[in-house]
């Protein structure tokens, strides 16, 4: 049966005209009722579970897209630990500052990411980059500096055919 003619059977009509409201009131709560319940939630939600305050400076919600103008996190803390290595590692990670700025889930849309923080062995870390989700990519560089080669021996102890008793790794690098 041709498409025409399908379309103008009243039942078929009918639940066509329910599926365009339906996509109609999802637009319309997307765009207006979504953004600023979604700017409130995160910062709520950011802050508290981060014990810091957060900033979300504007949110936009396309229904078919997410877009974060920008999102900041400062002077974070998080508290590691990995159990699965030989002996259990922990660290502390300090002073994390974390600022996103033009993510968005629409094609070839790009973020710009930036991330610092300090550890409580004195080692830091810094990235910057962008990142982009259709087609999923990301470049941009990374630089640790100061970080103790012993302290991550468990990670790397039964591949490498020697022990590491000393040694302190800084290093600049890209990616993409």
């Amino acid at each position: 049966m041709p498409l025409a003619e399908l379309a103008r059977r009243p039942k078929v009509r009918r639940w066509l005209g329910i599926a365009a409201a339906a996509v109609a009131v999802h637009a319309l709560i997307g765009v207006f009722a979504v953004p600023p319940l979604l700017r409130s939630l995160l910062a709520g939600k950011l802050t508290q579970a981060l014990h810091r305050r957060t900033t979300v400076e504007a949110v936009s919600f396309n229904p078919f897209a997410l877009a974060v103008h920008e999102l900041k996190v400062a002077d974070g803390t998080v508290l590691f630990s990995d159990a699965a290595v030989k002996p259990p590692f922990a660290a502390t990670l300090r002073a994390v500052e974390l600022g996103v700025r033009s993510f968005s889930t629409a094609p070839n849309a790009a973020a710009t990411v930036e991330l610092s923080l300090a550890t409580d062995a004195d080692e830091t870390l810094r990235e910057t980059g962008e990142l982009t989700f259709a087609p999923l990519a990301a470049h941009g560089t990374v630089e640790v500096a100061g970080l103790p080669l012993r302290r991550y021996a468990a990670y790397y102890r039964d591949a490498v055919a020697f022990e590491v008793r000393d040694g302190v790794l800084g290093l600049p690098t890209g990616y993409a």
